[in-house]
């Protein structure tokens, strides 16, 4: 019977706290907004980031000949299908800041 009371948040509660099931969404929702938030502050400044070369320069190459198997212009060639096929069109269509703060968010 305790127990029961104390489930139901009348033996715990105070008036004018919020119910519980709100209070755990907005916990959970936290670190959410706080990477988008990061997110959308990365995507307005822009950093000049250790591999934003790299990603720049896929969603170029996509932009530029579309799927391609290998190129031969960065570091002595690589296969473009081995690292991504999701990343480089989303790149080229939404640019590469905001897919990368859009992933970090998802990340999360």
């Amino acid at each position: 019977m305790i127990i029961a009371e104390q489930d139901a948040g009348s033996a715990l509660s105070r008036p004018g706290d919020p119910p519980a099931s709100r209070s755990s969404a907005l916990h959970a929702l936290a670190p959410v907004i706080a990477t988008a938030v990061a997110a959308a502050v990365y995507v307005i400044t822009t950093p000049a980031t250790a591999d934003i070369a790299a990603h720049t320069y896929r969603a170029w190459l996509w932009d530029e000949l579309g799927f391609a198997v290998w190129n031969a212009q960065w570091y002595g060639g690589h296969h473009m299908a081995g690292y991504s096929m999701i990343s480089p069109p989303l790149q080229a269509l939404l640019g590469t800041y905001l897919v990368g703060g859009l992933a970090t968010v998802a990340s999360v």
